[in-house]
C-alpha cells in the first residue's frame, strides 16, 4: 500500500511535457551571449556604483566606510523546459551565473574590519513566445535570487546589521532594477520564431560569450490528405465531470462534503474554464458546448490535456493531472478519462523495533474527467 501510494505521488507531481518550441535547424538566426552578458555587466556596474554612492553619502551618519566591487562566473547555456504542473510547459534556453559582491575597505568610525562577500544566483532565460502562434519572437528574462552573505567574521551587531541591510536591499534592489530595465520581456528584433536551440561556447575564461541562442520560424505544415479540410482537425469534447469518493486514512471526506469548484481544462495551448458549482461525492455534471478543435497532429507530435480542479472556498487551491496522447494510440481517439487526485499525509507511526516511519503523501482519485476524442483517420497515413 505504501509503495503504491509513493508511485501515485510521484506521478501526480510530474509535470506536463513541453510541446515546443521545436529544435532550431542549421539555418537558424543567432542571438549572441556577448550582447546579453555585456548588458548584464553594464547593469551590474550601474547597480554597484549606486550602492557605493549611497555608502559615501551616508558615511557621516552611519560611521561606516566601504566599497562594493563586482565579479561573476558564468556556466554554459543549455536547453531545459519550464516546470509548471497546472499549465502547458515550453522549451527554453538557460544560462546560470554566480555573481559575487565584495565589500572591502570596511571601517566603522575609523576602525578597520575584515572584508565581506555576498553571492547571488542569476539565471538568464531565452524563450520563443508565444511559439505556438504566428507571432512568436525571442524574449530574454533575467531572474536573480536574494544575495546571501558569507559567514560572519566579526561580532558587532550594528555593523552586521548594516552590511546585511546593504546587500539584501541596496545591491539586490539595484541589480533587479537594472536587469529589469535591460531585459523585462525584451523582444530582440522583429524576426518571428517557433523553433529554438542553443550553441554553447567553450570560452570559459570569457564567460562563454561565444555561445548563442538559435531561433527561426518554420511555417507549420498541415497534411490534410485527400479529404475536405473540415475533417482534418482533431476535436476533444468535455463529456462529464464526476466527483469521486475521496477519503483520508480515517475515513474523513477530502476536503468538504460539498465543494464549490471550477474546472480549468487545457488542450495543448488552449484553455477553457467551466464553473461546476457545488458538487457532492458521486455527483456528475454534464457541461454543454465545451470542446477544442485543432489541426491534426503530425506523426511526431503529441496532444497534452491538463485538468485542474479549482477549489473556490479554499483560496483557489488547485489539484491537477494531465494525460498525453501520441500516434501510437491515435492521439487519444475514442473515450478518455483524466483522474484528478487529492492528497493527504499519512502520519509517522512507531515500528515494533522502536523506529519511526516517515510521513507518506497519499494520492486519492477525486474527480473523473471524461472526454470524447475524435481524431481524423486520413487516407494514406
Amino acid at each position: 500500500m505504501i509503495f503504491i501510494s509513493c508511485l501515485y505521488s510521484l506521478f501526480s507531481t510530474a509535470q506536463p511535457p513541453a510541446q515546443g518550441p521545436r529544435a532550431a535547424g542549421p539555418n537558424a538566426y543567432d542571438l549572441s551571449y556577448l550582447l546579453l552578458l555585456s548588458g548584464f555587466e553594464a547593469a551590474a556596474k550601474t547597480a554597484v556604483d549606486t550602492v557605493n554612492a549611497h555608502i559615501a553619502q551616508s558615511s557621516s551618519e552611519s560611521g561606516i566606510q566601504a566599497k562594493v566591487s563586482f565579479s561573476y562566473e558564468a556556466f554554459p547555456p543549455y536547453m531545459t523546459q519550464t516546470s509548471y504542473t497546472d499549465r502547458p510547459n515550453q522549451n527554453q534556453v538557460r544560462m546560470s551565473l554566480i555573481a559575487t559582491y565584495t565589500i572591502s575597505g570596511i571601517r566603522w568610525h575609523g576602525i578597520p574590519y575584515y572584508s565581506r562577500t555576498a553571492s547571488q544566483s542569476i539565471d538568464i532565460y531565452a524563450t520563443c513566445s508565444p511559439w505556438f502562434t504566428d507571432t512568436g519572437t525571442v524574449h530574454v528574462n533575467f531572474i536573480g535570487q536574494q544575495p546571501y552573505l558569507d559567514a560572519n567574521s566579526f561580532g558587532e551587531d550594528a555593523l552586521n546589521f548594516f552590511i546585511a541591510d546593504l546587500l539584501s536591499n541596496y545591491v539586490d534592489k539595484g541589480i533587479r532594477r537594472q536587469l529589469s530595465g535591460f531585459s523585462s520581456s525584451t523582444n530582440f528584433g522583429s524576426t518571428k520564431c517557433n523553433c529554438l536551440g542553443v550553441a554553447p561556447g567553450t570560452d570559459k575564461d570569457n564567460h562563454y560569450k561565444s555561445s548563442t541562442v538559435r531561433f527561426e520560424y518554420i511555417k507549420p505544415f498541415i497534411n490534410i490528405g485527400n479529404v475536405n479540410t473540415s475533417y482534418a482537425n482533431e476535436t476533444i469534447r468535455l463529456v462529464s465531470v464526476k466527483r469521486l469518493p475521496a477519503h483520508d486514512g480515517s475515513g474523513g471526506v477530502l476536503y468538504d462534503a460539498q465543494e464549490d469548484v471550477d474546472l480549468e481544462l487545457y488542450v495543448n495551448q488552449s484553455v477553457k474554464v467551466f464553473h461546476l458549482g457545488n458538487m457532492s461525492e458521486n455527483q456528475v455534471v454534464n457541461p454543454d458546448n465545451i470542446s477544442f478543435t485543432f489541426p491534426k497532429p503530425g506523426a511526431n507530435d503529441m496532444v497534452v490535456v491538463i485538468a485542474n480542479i479549482v477549489q473556490n472556498n479554499h483560496n483557489l487551491m488547485k489539484d491537477s493531472q494531465f494525460s498525453v496522447y501520441k500516434k501510437a494510440n491515435n492521439f487519444g481517439n475514442g473515450t478518455q478519462t483524466v483522474d484528478v487526485t487529492k492528497s493527504y499525509w499519512q502520519q509517522p507511526t512507531r515500528l515494533p523495533g522502536g523506529g519511526i516511519t516517515k510521513p507518506i503523501k497519499i494520492q486519492v482519485n477525486a474527480y473523473e474527467i471524461t472526454l470524447e476524442v475524435k481524431y481524423p483517420i486520413l487516407q494514406n497515413q
